[in-house]
């Protein structure tokens, strides 16, 4: 997969980073007007669903794999955005949860360029999610 000018690192065919992700590319801009405006879509498509739940996945907010409802509380959480990004800077998300979200960033879809036609904080949410999923898998190459 390519995104933003990088290339997110897949060992079966041995992509790595092109480049370290700057301290901007990791803070995307997500901001509680824009979390608050996701949290109050009634059935969003399933994509955005799809972005949620991997990040909340990823920050270990939940053990399985949540419902809307679920990641609408949880995005209610004053520290929502705070966890969101912290992502991939103070821990590594455990294996589990890197199984499931592997499979969600799998899809045609789970890109930033495909999410933000349907909401600016989902796409943000993809980035994140493609570079934390790039920088566990560089890590696992070396």
């Amino acid at each position: 997969k390519y995104f933003d000018g990088l290339v997110v690192a897949d060992p079966s065919i041995g992509l790595e980073l092109k480049a370290p992700v700057s301290e901007k590319k990791q803070n995307c801009g997500l901001t509680k007007g824009s979390v608050q405006e996701l949290k109050n879509f009634g059935k969003p498509p399933q994509a955005v669903i799809d972005a949620v739940v991997a990040v909340v996945l990823l920050a270990g907010m939940v053990e399985e794999v949540p419902d809307w409802k679920c990641c609408q509380r949880l995005m209610g959480n004053p520290q929502f955005i705070r966890q969101v990004e912290a992502l991939g800077k103070d821990s590594s998300p455990n294996e589990s949860a890197l199984s499931e979200v592997r499979k969600i960033a799998a899809q045609e879809n789970f890109t930033v360029k495909d999410m933000a036609l349907k909401s600016a904080a989902a796409a943000c949410m993809v980035q994140k999610v493609l570079l934390v999923l790039a920088e566990a898998d560089a890590v696992a190459l070396h």
